[in-house]
C-alpha cells in the first residue's frame, strides 16, 4: 500500500500477525461464536520459545494489498449458523478495511464445532454419571 499523500514517499506494510489480531478483536464483538480450540504442536512449541502466536483459528494472507482470512470457529448451540457466518464475514471485512486500508478479498469460515452452554454442559456431565 502506497501513501496517498503526494508529498510523502514510502510504503506502508502491515504484518499479517497484526491483521490476525484485528480479526480476533472483531470476532470478540460477535455473540455466539468462539475461536476453535487447540493448536498445532508447532504453534505450541513456538509459544514456549517466546514467539508470540497468532490468534488460534485465524489465518491471514496479504497479497498485493488484498487480504484473505481463514477462520475456524465454534458456534453456540441454538445459533442459526448461516446468519452468524454472514455477520462474522461482514464484521471482519468492515473492520479490517477500515483499520488497514487494505481490501478484503475473502473471509472463509469453517465451523469446527458446537459449544454447549453451561447449563447443557452440566446436564451432559450429570447424564454420564
Amino acid at each position: 500500500m502506497e501513501s496517498k499523500h503526494p508529498d510523502v514517499k514510502g510504503e506502508i506494510k502491515i504484518n499479517e500477525d497484526v491483521i490476525a489480531t484485528i480479526v480476533a478483536m472483531a470476532l470478540a464483538e460477535v455473540k455466539g461464536i468462539k475461536p476453535a480450540t487447540g493448536g498445532s504442536f508447532i504453534e505450541e512449541l513456538a509459544e514456549k520459545f517466546g514467539k508470540k502466536p497468532t490468534p488460534r483459528g485465524v489465518k491471514v494472507e496479504v497479497e498485493e494489498g488484498e487480504v484473505s482470512v481463514d477462520l475456524s470457529l465454534t458456534v453456540e448451540y441454538g445459533m442459526r449458523i448461516p446468519n452468524l457466518v454472514l455477520e462474522v464475514q461482514e464484521k471482519i471485512k468492515n473492520t479490517v478495511e477500515e483499520m488497514t486500508g487494505y481490501k478484503v478479498r475473502e473471509v472463509n469460515v469453517t465451523i469446527q464445532g458446537i459449544h454447549l452452554g453451561r447449563k447443557e454442559e452440566k446436564e451432559e456431565r450429570e447424564g454420564e454419571l
